[in-house]
Order: C-alpha cells, then sequence, then structure tokens
C-alpha cells in the first residue's frame, strides 16, 4: 500500500463566547524586543490548559502558556503575526475563525546608543570664537579669543578656576578673569593656527574631561 493521510476527528471548539483578541496596538514601530498582549474569551490557556500558538512570519511557531507573548531579537523590518489557539489535550489548533489573530508590525532598526560624554552641572568650557576661517589681514589685526564658562568661577580667589589657551599646542596665556583676548602676531602653521581653551582648576590641574572641555579648534588661514 501507498502512503495514505487519515483524517484526525477533533470536537468542534464550543464558539459560544470564543474570541483571540490582540490588545496590543502595532500601528507605531515595535522594538527588538516586544511583548505582545491578546485577549482570550471562552478558552482556557494555562499550564494545565490549552495554549496561544504565535507564528511570526515563517518561523517555527511559538506556545504561550499566558495570553502575553514575549518576542526577543526580532530583525528590522517587516514581520507578519498570526496568532491561534491550542487545545490543551490534544494540542491541535482550534478550528475556528474566533481563535485566530493575523497582523503585521514593522521592529525599527536599532539606533546606536550614543555615548555621554557630557554631564551637567559640572565645570565646562565653550569655544565661541575664533572659529572656520581667517583671512591674513584679520590675524594680523588681532585675532579674537572668546569662550563661554559654566558651572565654576574664573577668579584670582584661592577656589577660582582659571583659563588657559593654547596656540598651535603652546601655552600663550592663564587667565585669571574671564575676558575675552586678543590674540597678536599668531603664525600658521600648515595654513591653519590650532586654538585651544582649558579649564584649570584651583589645584592647577588641567580640566580635560570630558573631551567637550578640551576641543580644538583649526582656524583655517586664507
Amino acid at each position: 500500500g501507498g502512503m495514505s493521510a487519515s483524517p484526525i476527528s477533533q470536537p468542534p471548539p464550543d464558539e459560544a463566547r470564543l474570541s483571540l483578541t490582540l490588545l496590543t496596538d502595532l500601528t507605531s514601530s515595535l522594538p527588538a524586543d516586544a511583548t505582545l498582549d491578546f485577549a482570550v474569551e471562552g478558552f482556557e490557556v494555562g499550564e494545565d490548559a490549552g495554549a496561544l500558538g504565535v507564528l511570526l512570519d515563517n518561523d517555527a511557531w511559538l506556545a504561550f502558556r499566558t495570553a502575553r507573548c514575549e518576542l526577543r531579537g526580532l530583525e528590522p523590518g517587516y514581520h507578519l503575526l498570526r496568532a491561534f489557539l491550542l487545545d490543551g489535550s490534544t494540542g491541535l489548533t482550534l478550528k475556528s475563525s474566533l481563535a485566530y489573530v493575523e497582523a503585521e508590525f514593522v521592529v525599527e532598526a536599532p539606533r546606536p546608543v550614543p555615548s555621554r560624554d557630557f554631564l551637567f552641572g559640572q565645570p565646562s568650557i565653550c569655544h565661541v570664537s575664533p572659529r572656520g576661517v581667517l583671512r591674513r589681514a584679520e590675524v594680523a589685526a588681532g585675532i579674537v579669543c572668546d569662550f563661554f564658562i559654566h558651572n565654576c568661577e574664573v577668579s584670582e580667589d584661592a577656589h577660582g578656576y582659571s583659563v588657559r589657551i593654547y596656540v598651535n599646542g603652546a601655552a600663550v596665556a592663564t587667565l585669571k578673569k574671564w575676558t575675552a583676548v586678543e590674540l597678536r602676531d599668531a603664525e600658521p602653521e600648515d595654513g591653519a593656527i590650532n586654538v585651544r581653551f582649558v579649564l584649570v582648576n584651583p589645584a592647577g590641574e588641567e580640566v580635560l574631561s570630558p573631551p567637550f572641555n578640551a576641543a580644538e579648534q583649526a582656524i583655517m588661514i586664507e
């Protein structure tokens, strides 16, 4: 005899109160690890009862013993979700359109988590000028160096900070007062003047972190 296929008899489900509904809103994109909640009526899902079957795209389906389904490591992009109910004693699907859900959703591509080098509330210095490109005549007339400081006080006091100005890697001034400076006779190196403002704490140490506090500006001279 050849191969044969025989039907398995299964009692029809009681459809009086039967329903399977997806509660989670899938209109906006989901993260790679997502939780989907369903409502199951007229049927028991549990350890010694039936199960919620979830088929994602064309992968192997997953059985859940609660109406909450945890999905992990979803690939970014489009997904098709199909869910159904499985009989507790036979493990077979309930043959009813009331016990079925299909839905589509999109998983957003993960954004790289930015490293936060900046901490609010700590002493910081912001390089205001010079920036960009200067003409030789402007350099000859004097370059205005200006900066903004925050969360510290630049002063002569013992607890005061100071600001050191570097030009092309050499310290040219240390300020004990918050004031703009005019820089004269700066010589370009390779067509640029590199300017860096650094905070110096009361102990005399340069505050080089976070990196924003030690940023160097290359001023192009044309």
